[in-house]
């Protein structure tokens, strides 16, 4: 595996850290890997993996048809094109893990690990704006941060990265430490622990050790500890974690990255004195991100780039240089002084307490909406926990909610149950935006947040204009 700006992948060393049986020997050096051959170009290697929905076996024929110079694959092919090369492997997921595992190896810099309940790819985010000042920086494209996206991230990394930035997401146990099998990071954060995923593992002590697999399969390294998460910190205090080093962060409790003179500017973010110790560093930082919940994200930021050994200089400059991705409480102010915040990427409880409390706290002309879709992978919590987060938003004092979904009734009983006056529950995306542009006015203020499934972000674009 050799090159300086891209990879050449050769055959031979394929096969050897896979595990794989060659099946057919033809192309000997691959451009790039691939799992989707709607992507795919001449002379990848493509690896058939086997989903919930989809069987990459099926796809062969395109890959052959779209110039894959080989595959990987838990099934013999019926037909295999002259030329081309066949790895033969038990497990074509577990395969690619294994390689990118492999590549990992070649890599001596600092790779930070991220996961958590919410605030995973924001942070991710603002590390990599902090990291790529100093050096360049391989960090997680969208939310790459499963059995597929970790390791297509890793085989991006070349010669000239100095660090890395992964996310890590899950559903099950056992994921997150499969995960860190492969990456091997070298600082692992987790920001929170919620309820996100709590349907898949029973209830939120399940979620905290589903999280904290990251740092029980890191062999060396640093952890950053949220100390204003109790689960957190009962999480660090583990006896097998004291072979790692650690560095804390929080704004309630002493720690060595903390925040302090915290000023809300409305729609334009916070500012706030970012202390580092024992540096005795002090900066003020514009943070262009509205909620209070990405101060912490900020501070977790700069405790993994404390960790990674950048100047607590650089690390105030990246903070105040970072942008909120897409989705994720991004302010959009339209033509007539109707304020929109799209935080549509997703959803669980405790996000959607933070953006309702967001809109709660900002100061505006007219009236406050909050349009949401179901919060997905919450199991037998799900009615309880839609329940609670209506009341919540009845009691943040929102003066008119939506709902679509499933939980919709659920979560207006629970509006209703705490006062709530004005809520509606909506059978599609056209009934919700048909509501909101008879109801919005200018000076009003609109939150639109949902799980990824409820594909949300179509209400926005009913307002933008944009897919």
């Amino acid at each position: 595996m050799a090159g300086e700006e891209t990879m050449t992948w050769f055959l031979d060393a394929i096969c050897r850290h896979t595990g794989g049986r060659l099946l057919a020997r033809g192309e000997e050096r691959f451009s790039a890997i691939s799992t989707d051959t709607r992507t795919l170009t001449g002379g990848e290697l493509f690896f058939a993996l086997a989903g919930e929905r989809y069987d990459g076996h099926t796809f062969l024929p395109q890959a052959w048809e779209r110039g894959a110079a080989g595959v990987v694959v838990s099934q013999e092919p019926d037909t295999i094109p002259a030329g081309r090369s066949v790895i033969l492997v038990p497990d074509t997921q577990r395969a690619l893990g294994d390689l990118a595992h492999a590549h990992r190896r070649t890599f001596e810099g600092p790779l930070i690990a991220v996961t958590g309940s919410s605030g995973k790819t924001t942070t991710k985010e603002m590390i990599a704006s902090i990291l790529s000042r100093v050096a360049p920086t391989l960090a997680s494209e969208k939310s790459f941060n499963n059995f597929v996206g970790v390791p297509l991230t890793l085989f991006r990394m070349t010669p000239i990265h100095r660090f890395v930035v992964l996310e890590f997401g899950m559903n099950a146990p056992g994921e997150i430490e499969r995960l860190t099998e492969i990456a091997e990071p070298t600082i692992g954060l987790i920001t929170n622990i919620g309820h996100a995923h709590v349907g898949f593992l029973g209830n939120i002590e399940g979620v905290a050790r589903a999280k904290g697999e990251l740092w029980k399969g890191m062999a060396q390294g640093t952890i950053a500890v949220n100390r204003d998460d109790p689960r957190i910190v009962t999480l660090a205090a583990d006896r097998r974690l004291t072979h790692l080093s650690r560095i804390t962060f929080g704004m309630e409790h002493p720690a060595d990255v903390t925040a302090k003179g915290i000023e809300d500017r409305g729609f334009e973010g916070f500012s706030f004195t970012l202390e580092i110790r024992p540096a005795t560093f002090q900066a003020r930082i514009d943070l262009h991100f509205l909620g209070r919940q990405n101060i912490a994200n900020a501070l977790s930021a700069a405790a993994a780039a404390v960790a990674a050994g950048v100047a607590p200089e650089t690390i105030a400059e990246g903070l105040c240089a970072c942008r909120p991705p897409k989705g994720r409480m991004v302010p959009i102010r339209l033509p007539g002084g109707l304020h929109i915040i799209d935080d549509t990427y997703n959803a669980n409880p405790e996000s959607v307490r933070h953006a309702v409390e967001t809109v709660a706290a900002l100061s505006i002309p007219g009236r406050k909406f909050v349009l949401l879709g179901d919060m997905f992978e919450l199991g037998e919590h799900a009615t309880a926990l839609h329940h609670e987060v209506g009341s919540a938003i009845a009691r943040a004092g929102i003066d008119h909610l939506g709902a679509i979904g499933s939980f919709a009734p659920d979560l207006v009983e629970g509006a209703r149950w705490a006062g709530a006056k004005d809520t509606h529950t909506f059978p599609d995306h056209d009934a919700a935006a048909a509501w909101l542009r008879d109801r919005l006015r200018p000076g009003d203020l609109l939150l639109v947040k949902g799980s990824r499934g409820m594909r949300m972000e179509r209400i926005i674009s009913r307002f933008t204009g944009e897919d």
